[in-house]
């Protein structure tokens, strides 16, 4: 499934914990508290644009990959952002799964 397997999340998880048992106690700023509460989202909505992507040729292989990777990771951060965003205005979907 192209990463998206137990592992990474495992993996995620155990990040998460560690930062938040380090840093408990401390306060970030409004940017940085919004941007960790879209992560789980935009870690699960990520997956669908690439695919996306790789269905209508925007890949490694589009042109040179020292290019191409920073562009597709920034574009597809952008877009799971703004998915995110949407999402969390719908009321069931931000109730119930964000």
């Amino acid at each position: 499934m192209d990463g998206m397997t137990p592992g990474p999340a495992a993996m995620a998880a155990g990040i998460f914990g560690l930062a938040r048992v380090r840093l408990t106690g401390k306060t970030s700023s409004k940017r940085l508290a919004k941007l960790v509460n879209a992560g789980f989202c935009i870690y699960l909505i990520h997956f669908f644009f690439i695919r996306i992507f790789g269905h209508y040729g925007f890949d490694v292989t589009l042109f040179a990959p020292i290019a191409e990777i920073p562009l597709e990771t920034v574009v597809v951060f952008a877009l799971s952002y703004c998915g995110w965003r949407v999402l969390s205005k719908t009321p069931f979907i931000n109730k119930y799964l964000i």
